[in-house]
């Protein structure tokens, strides 16, 4: 894949094909793709755990964008002249000279017994703040690494001298700072804290992530922290040494004949499916979802053995089983023997279309799965003649004599109101409004 967009359209393909499938787990973090990103001159990048489709576009784009910033950090390096040989970094324990500090978070570390060093990076200075990700430098860089490799997690973990007015120290502090270390203005400084071990071992990773720096754009795997495309640390990315087989288990030999039974019983493909359904006339909104639904059998079920539309179908399938599963009640308790008989005695005419929802709210909190030719006595919903329905429109008419409407549409619009409130769900309502309407003509 090529940019973020075909990254997001081949994640989508992937997502339908396994949703298609049945035999996969369903929901948001359910299923997670690990996403790697290179660009020329960079090398690949692993983005962890990523959750959603959605999240795929920012989060390659974002990540071309850093390790751009990388390459280009690496050839000001370069023409500073500074190399891997040639690499300079002291430390120095600032604990004493720093003992009566006025910055809130270095006070709190003293009181903890802890210890302040800093590392002094020769020929780097402004380096720091150049821009990797939105709202983040190359500082950020060093602060995710020592937060997981030196378990120094609590934010902020770094001070640097290219930003510091970004830390709670003052000019006179990071003066002295500078005398310490002998910085000159070619050069920066960045400030930790925490327990000795914990302190010495970030000190090793700003060398170990300078040294990086140099090469360009570190094998390494990140995650994704802020749902926006921004990405941190996690780990170092293993290498082919690093590679090796689960020791638990013993090899399993797939065998030719295991193949060839899988796919002589592998389902109909989704993209066979669709064409099909379109071809039947199914509107492409209801086509999408209802490809990777697990009612996509159930739909195949109904609309072959009953003369019904499919897109009505559809909807009850995609839509309003959805925003009953919203609104609480028990979906899951609907089996696709209940959707297929309630479909069969839809197209028999036993209830009209606005039934629908209330019959499967029925079925949500029916304890013992009734058959829905029950449910349907126990709503009254069994169809009325023309007849039946011409003396409810009469009556209603007839009651409306005494109220004033502005318009005739209004008064057909309360009219259709009142008979639809006593006969919803008993007949079509295009049938009762071409009823009210034959009669007051």
């Amino acid at each position: 894949m090529r940019n973020p967009q075909e990254s997001a359209e081949v994640d989508e393909i992937i997502g339908r094909l396994l949703k298609a499938s049945g035999k996969v787990r369903r929901g948001i973090g359910s299923v997670r793709q690990d996403v790697n990103v290179s660009i020329n001159g960079g090398t690949r990048v692993e983005i962890k755990g990523v959750a959603k489709t959605g999240y795929i576009h920012n989060l390659t784009w974002i990540e071309a964008l850093r390790q751009q910033a990388l390459l280009d950090i690496k050839a000001e390096i370069q023409a500073r002249g500074i190399s891997r040989k040639g690499l300079v970094l002291t430390n120095h324990d600032l604990t004493s000279a720093l003992s009566s500090t006025a910055s809130p978070t270095l006070q709190e570390a003293l009181k903890s017994g802890f210890v302040i060093k800093c590392a002094k990076l020769k020929g780097f200075a402004g380096l720091l703040n150049h821009p990797t990700q939105p709202g983040l430098t190359f500082a950020s860089e060093y602060a995710g690494r020592i937060r997981v490799i030196a378990c120094l997690d609590k934010m902020p973990n770094i001070f640097h001298s290219d930003a510091p007015d970004e830390s709670d120290l003052s000019s006179e502090e990071w003066a002295k700072i500078k005398d310490i270390a002998g910085c000159k203005l070619t050069d920066s400084i960045i400030v930790v804290w925490g327990s000795e071990e914990d302190v010495e071992t970030a000190l090793e990773e700003i060398k170990f992530r300078t040294l990086d720096a140099i090469r360009g754009v570190p094998n390494e795997t990140r995650q994704d922290v802020k749902r926006g495309g921004v990405t941190d640390f996690e780990r170092i990315l293993p290498g082919p040494d690093r590679m090796y087989p689960d020791t638990d288990l013993p090899p399993l030999a797939i065998r030719e004949d295991r193949l060839k039974r899988i796919e002589n019983n592998l389902p109909e493909k989704s993209y066979d499916k669709e064409k099909r359904w379109r071809n039947l006339g199914v509107k492409d909104e209801i086509i999408k979802p209802l490809a990777i639904s697990d009612k996509a059998s159930v739909f195949d079920r109904i609309i072959t053995g009953n003369k019904v539309d499919p897109n009505s179908v559809g909807v009850v399938l995609t839509q309003t089983l959805k925003s009953l599963r919203r609104k609480g009640f028990s979906v899951e308790k609907i089996n696709d023997d209940n959707l297929v008989e309630m479909f069969s005695l839809y197209s028999e005419g036993r209830f009209a279309r606005e039934a629908l929802p209330k019959i499967l709210e029925k079925l949500c909190n029916s304890p013992d799965n009734k058959p829905v030719m029950q449910i349907l006595d126990e709503l009254n919903f069994l169809p009325v003649s023309e007849d039946e329905a011409k003396e409810f429109a009469i009556e209603e008419i007839e009651k409306a004599d005494s109220i004033q409407f502005k318009s005739d549409q209004q008064r057909l619009d309360y009219l259709m109101g009142e008979i639809m409130r006593k006969l919803r769900g008993r007949i079509a309502g295009e049938k009762a409004r071409q009823i009210l309407r034959d009669i007051i003509s």
